[in-house]
Formats: structure tokens, sequence, C-alpha cells
């Protein structure tokens, strides 16, 4: 309870939907479909009402550099982009996708506000728009030999991995292929119904959810539930019961991946403690 805190601690309250007394809340959060310039020399362009940036172009023919994909401190440019307001009409374009990122980013405004870091708003908006963010969040692998986006995810629980789906949705249109690997026998049999739940409200009926068999790092004895029982017990409870899938191991379902997701589908590779994951999510791209 608020009362029980220390009275000299500075409190900030954020809000997931604004209220009439909100000091910190999400105001707005879309997509930004078109591919604008964001820094030149290192400086943020004005982001025009309709959530784009500004066409400025402050260094001529130096800005070629942006179209040829070279990223440093000067330049950097967004095919896709996702646009957050906040309370007090403060907007930043997201370093990553997702109603998550924003509510995190809003998170580290009022934490800055606390601290009193940086010298004026502008810097902070700035310094957050330059977050690149940290490894197995959100991170993109590549592409499919057929088109397919691929992502790779430290996602781990039910609503880290609700909350990693509906990026992934934002990302790409057509079909979700999410792949889960538990981070053991425990965990897995903890959230199997509540995770299911999610997953059932969620998914459309041309995704696929699609386990791996549970990362075991020790510490238990028992090895149970498997993704087999945890599969066949969702495809009993589930109105589309195609949409559940196991594989034996990553070599098979590697197969799988290479055949099926299109361009304009999505691949997320999800799941903790096992590091390897991300090479296995690099491994499913056309570039590996």
């Amino acid at each position: 309870m608020k009362s029980e805190l220390p009275p000299e601690l500075d409190i900030r309250v954020f809000d997931a939907k604004p209220r009439r007394d909100s000091r910190y809340a999400v105001t707005d959060y879309r997509k930004v479909d078109r591919a604008e310039l964001i820094y030149s020399r290192g400086r943020r362009a004005e982001i025009a009402p309709d959530g784009n940036r500004t066409m400025d172009d402050r260094i001529g023919a130096a800005n070629l550099l942006s179209i040829y994909g070279m990223h440093s401190e000067d330049f950097r440019i967004e095919s896709v982009s996702f646009l957050a307001e906040f309370t007090g009409k403060r907007r930043i374009v997201l370093p990553q996708a997702g109603f998550h990122t924003a509510l995190n980013a809003l998170a580290v405004l009022a934490l800055l506000d606390m601290l009193g870091v940086a010298p004026d708003e502008e810097t902070r908006l700035e310094s957050l728009e330059r977050f690149d963010g940290l490894w197995r969040r959100n991170d993109f692998a590549g592409l499919t030999v057929r088109g397919a986006v691929v992502y790779d995810d430290y996602a781990h629980n039910p609503e880290k991995i609700l909350s990693c789906l509906k990026a992934m949705r934002e990302i790409a249109p057509g079909t979700l292929y999410a792949v889960f690997q538990p981070h053991g026998f425990k965990p897995f049999g903890f959230m199997r119904d509540q995770l299911f739940e999610y997953l059932d409200g969620f998914l459309g009926k041309k995704d696929r959810f699609i386990l791996l068999p549970p990362f075991y790092a020790g510490g238990t004895s028992s090895f149970s539930p498997t993704a087999e029982e945890v599969a066949a017990d969702w495809k009993s409870r589930s109105v589309h019961p195609e949409r559940f899938m196991v594989f034996p191991d990553r070599a098979t379902l590697a197969d799988f991946l290479a055949l099926k997701p299109l361009s304009g589908d999505a691949v997320v590779v999800m799941g903790a403690r096992d590091n390897s994951l991300s090479d296995y999510a690099a491994s499913l791209t056309a570039n590996r």
C-alpha cells in the first residue's frame, strides 16, 4: 500500500490506460508504415501530426549513407516504426514493436523524472529512441529462404509470450509461427493452463504454436510434463487443435520452417536459460 511506503520516498505512478489524473500514461500507440529519416547528424527530426518524421535533410548527399543501411551515431533509418505518445503530448518512435515496449519507455521516463537525469525532456526522449534494446528481446535474426521474418525473444512465461506474439502480429500481417522451448519441466507445468488460455484466445486459425522439448538444466527428478503431453492436452481443449504442434527436436522443426512460412509470415523463437536458441533462430534464415 502507498501509505505503508516511507514518507520521504518519491513516488511515480504510471497507468496502462489514461485517467483524468494520470501524470504518466500511454495516450496513443500505433504503427507508422512509411519509411522516414529518423536522425540527421544525430538529432531527432520533428514528428509530424501523422506520426511520421519530417524529411529534414540537413546534410545533403551524405544522407545517401542511410539508404544503404549504414548505422552509426549520425545515421539511422527505419522501414517500420511504432509511435508512442504519453501524457504531456510527449512522443517517441519506439526502438521495438509492442505496447509493452511503450509501457517500458513510460516507466523509464517516470524514473528519469524522479532522478532528474538529463538536462531537458528533449534529450530524454532522444535517448529513449536511441536505445537499441537488450539481447534476445525482439531481435531480428533475418529472413527464411521463402521470405518470412525470423525473430528471437527471451519470452518464457505466459504474459511475456503473449506480449511477444502481439508484437509479432504488428510486424508481420501473415501467419505466425511461434516456437517455444520451455525453460524447465516444473515451470512448464506451472504455466501450462494459463498459457493455453492466452494462446487459445489470441492465435488465429492459421497460426501455429510449436512446442520443443523442455530445456533441462538440472534441479528436478521429474521429467514431466513433456511437450507431447501438453500439446495433446491443448489439442483436446481447443476448437482449433491444429494450431498446436510439437516437434521432437530442432533439426526436424527446421525442415518444417524452411518449407511452410512464406513472405509476410513471421517466425519467432522463444525461451529462456538456453542461449543456443539465438543461434537456432539465426540458423533458420537464408544468410546462415
